[in-house]
């Protein structure tokens, strides 16, 4: 097994991942990081913002654009601060982002010394935002943690993972054993759920469909079929309205695009809940139509 430190761990475990990027801003508390993507620099490229927010943001971005996995680094304590909006988004958004965070000495977490850029229970304060948060406390288990981040990440409803490493972890050495990526199993719809969403379009008069950000990426199933697959297998009549997360996935000339506002689908979105209630089903029997 080779002997590296936990941020060489680290940034192998990205690229073996296929992430060849790292949005970054430089920090004392993540020097042995940037190391460490310094001595991968012919496969690991560092863009460096000028904001830690602009990092995150670069990253969101990136995996919206890609679909794939995308990574950040930033300080801990108001540097991670500063990127949470940006979590935050991705997590809405379903954007698979790795957060990698760094930390005070491992010895200090959460004793309240008040070491630079200390923040009490970090990674607590992460695992809020984010669908998967650890601590990264070694060079052996870092490849793990990394390959573990990245499945949360693309697993069910994609999202943002975060991992944060104290700044004398990122520098220890060790033997290090790889660890490959984790196999995800794609989610499938629900096949009487579909159906049923099939009858109740096949019934309506005026039929809407409303997209979000989880159809972006239908058309990979191939370029024949890139619209076979939204716009043109829907009932004759039928309109697409796509939300912010899922613009251009049709496209605005395409017959059956409308073009709303986002408040106007918020309120579509409200009416058909309310539809769907059975409460109201009661009262306004054709609401769903």
């Amino acid at each position: 097994m080779p002997r590296m430190t936990t941020a060489e761990a680290v940034i192998d475990s990205l690229l073996a991942h296929g992430i060849d990027t790292l949005f970054a801003l430089p920090g004392v508390h993540n020097d042995h990081l940037f190391d460490a993507a310094h001595k991968a620099s012919d496969r690991m490229r560092v863009l460096h913002p000028r904001h830690e927010q602009t990092a995150a943001y670069m990253a969101l971005g990136a995996a919206l654009v890609t679909g794939t996995p995308q990574a950040f680094a930033v300080v801990p304590g108001p540097g991670i601060l500063n990127a949470s909006a940006a979590l935050l988004l991705a997590r809405a958004m379903g954007a698979p982002v790795l957060a990698l965070a760094g930390q005070i000495p491992s010895f200090a977490i959460d004793q309240g010394h008040g070491h630079l850029h200390e923040i009490h229970d970090q990674i607590g304060l992460l695992r809020h935002i984010v669908k998967h948060g650890e601590r990264i406390r070694s060079p052996q288990e870092a490849p793990a943690r990394v390959a573990q981040a990245i499945a949360a990440s693309l697993s069910g409803r994609t999202g943002p993972a975060a991992l944060e490493c104290a700044i004398d972890t990122w520098g220890e050495a060790a033997e290090v054993a790889p660890a490959p990526p984790i196999p995800i199993d794609p989610p499938c719809a629900d096949p009487t759920t579909i159906a049923e969403a099939a009858n109740l379009l096949a019934k309506a008069r005026r039929p809407l469909i409303v997209v979000g950000g989880g159809a972006l990426g239908v058309a990979e199933v191939g370029e024949e079929d890139a619209h076979a697959g939204t716009a043109d297998r829907r009932p004759v009549g039928a309109g697409e309205a796509s939300q912010i997360t899922d613009v251009g996935e049709v496209g605005d000339q395409h017959p059956v695009e409308l073009a709303l506002a986002e408040h106007r689908l918020e309120a579509i979105a409200a009416a058909t809940h309310q539809a769907a209630t059975p409460s109201s089903r009661a009262s306004t029997p054709s609401a769903s139509r």
